[in-house]
């Protein structure tokens, strides 16, 4: 009942809609997936340009600001080398003037020594005259005592301040010491300069050549200037003497007109020069256009040969399963006529028996046997189906792009040699139709094939019934006797024609 019912089901136009509308669903999912794919690679693509104008953008402002920091360091630098150099001039002062301090001291310790010696000696009192007495030489030696006290309490002053003056200049000394550091930064930074310099002098002689270029055409322009206005001027003077001579004949009327259409004439020529010219660019610019066309759409053709050599192979392919699918029906034919004849055989030669297992095995045993041929049925479907519809996107596409082809061709038969012709293209559209119509032709073999193994199913099934309700009227009516000779040959047939089929199978799935 339930085999009857899914066959039924099967063959249902409500099911067949329903399966119809899913292939649909899922071919539209499909469809909307490839498209968000586009979108993204869409999205993807102007970020990677907006990313890569904003390095630009940074790299621009990282150079401007590069600049200005390397004009900031120059005069940084040339204000530090001033002032070097005015540290320069300040130490060598500083250093003539410890020489003297220093020349200075040695002649103020000189003198205070004297001055020592005499305070205690009298050879100055020995100056004096002989005729003075003890109070005068007293007197004389205690107010020299009180000049040299003084005179000497006046150096020691002087000596100090000396002390203080050579203190102040060794600090001045060492914090020059210590800036003179700064020297080893400032000749790395005159060689970094050194280096920007070299690329600032190449940049200014590329500049020096430019102007040279720009001050030579300036040059031919203004030379070309002069040579207008010089015909202008010659022009003026022609054109008053013209006007002069206003009393001549009608001859030069005569001229003057022949001369005004011949001056109309090349003013045509000059707009159909013109005009010519547009066009030429004009049809230069479409032949560019049409060549990268024809690039592409060569491109576009030999995609469509690889595809017609595969639908090619995949025709052969099926071909080669229609075959081996036919020789698996007649097999099957075979082996059904073989186990009709067993099973009128078996009706003959039945005899009453207990045996209720053999007869669920056997039921058994046809129901995987035809779930076995159902799923192989339903694999080489789904197969077909996915061919079909890569087979109807080709077909489709290779609709869609005829005309092109056949401008591309038109325009390649003129000026391109070796490009496939409209013709070859027509025949190639010919072959692939007669491939799309040998695949119908052996899918509705394949239907065919479908058919007359369902109604071999079903005859077997029919026969397995009878067989199965005559066992049981033999059971009933003779009782449970076991009969002979039923679970021997006839089960080792089964098993054999059971292995071939898995065999042919594997090979099927193997192919695909």
């Amino acid at each position: 009942m339930n085999k009857s019912k899914l066959n039924s089901s099967r063959n249902d136009p409500d099911v067949i809609k329903e399966y119809q509308a899913i292939v649909r669903k899922l071919q539209e999912e499909m469809y909307t997936m490839k498209n968000s794919m586009a979108v993204q690679e869409e999205v993807i693509k102007t970020f990677k340009e907006n990313e890569q104008l904003k390095i630009s953008e940074t790299v621009l402002a990282s150079q401007k600001d590069l600049k200005m920091s390397l004009k900031y360091a120059q005069e940084e630098i040339s204000v530090k080398n001033e002032l070097i150099e005015h540290y320069e001039i300040e130490i060598k002062n500083l250093y003539c003037s410890l020489k003297e301090s220093e020349k200075i001291n040695q002649h103020l310790k000189t003198e205070i020594e004297t001055y020592k010696e005499s305070l205690n000696s009298d050879s100055l009192l020995e100056i004096a005259a002989e005729n003075t007495t003890l109070e005068q030489k007293i007197e004389a030696s205690q107010s020299l005592r009180r000049s040299a006290e003084l005179n000497a309490d006046f150096y020691k002053a002087e000596l100090d301040a000396k002390n203080n003056e050579l203190k102040y200049l060794t600090d001045q000394l060492l914090y020059l010491k210590s800036e003179q550091k700064g020297q080893l930064r400032k000749d790395e930074l005159q060689q970094i300069l050194i280096t920007k310099d070299e690329q600032l002098r190449k940049m200014n002689n590329k500049f020096q050549i430019m102007t040279q270029k720009i001050d030579s055409l300036t040059k031919e322009k203004e030379s070309l200037e002069e040579t207008t206005k010089n015909l202008e001027k010659d022009k003026k003077k022609l054109m008053e003497r013209w006007k002069q001579s206003s009393s001549r004949n009608k001859e030069d009327v005569k001229l003057i007109s022949k001369n005004k259409k011949l001056d109309e004439e090349v003013f045509g020529y000059k707009t159909e020069l013109e005009n010519v010219m547009k066009k030429y660019q004009d049809l230069y610019q479409r032949h560019m256009g049409l060549v990268q066309d024809r690039e592409a759409d060569l491109v576009y053709i030999d995609r469509l040969k690889e595809e017609i050599v595969k639908v090619k192979t995949n025709w052969q392919i099926l071909m080669n399963e229609r075959d081996l699918l036919s020789k698996i029906n007649e097999e099957l034919s075979v082996n059904n006529h073989l186990k009709e004849t067993q099973i009128e055989n078996m009706k003959s030669t039945v005899r009453p028996s207990n045996d209720y297992k053999f007869a669920v095995e056997m039921n058994v045993s046809l129901e995987s046997k035809l779930r076995s041929y159902e799923n192989t049925i339903a694999a080489l479907k789904f197969q077909l189906q996915q061919r079909v519809d890569g087979l109807c996107k080709l077909d489709q596409e290779i609709i869609d792009k005829k005309d092109i082809a056949v401008q591309i061709n038109s325009f390649n038969e003129e000026k391109v040699v070796n490009v496939p012709s409209v013709e070859e293209i027509k025949s190639l559209v010919e072959d692939f139709n007669n491939l799309l119509e040998k695949y119908k032709n052996c899918k509705e073999k394949k239907n065919m094939m479908i058919k007359r193994n369902e109604k071999l199913i079903e005859k077997i099934q029919a026969l397995s019934g009878q067989v199965q309700s005559d066992h049981y009227m033999i059971m009933h009516l003779r009782g449970k006797a076991k009969t002979p000779g039923l679970d021997c040959g006839y089960v080792k047939e089964m098993s054999k024609s059971q292995l071939d089929l898995t065999y042919k199978r594997k090979s099927l799935n193997g192919k695909n």
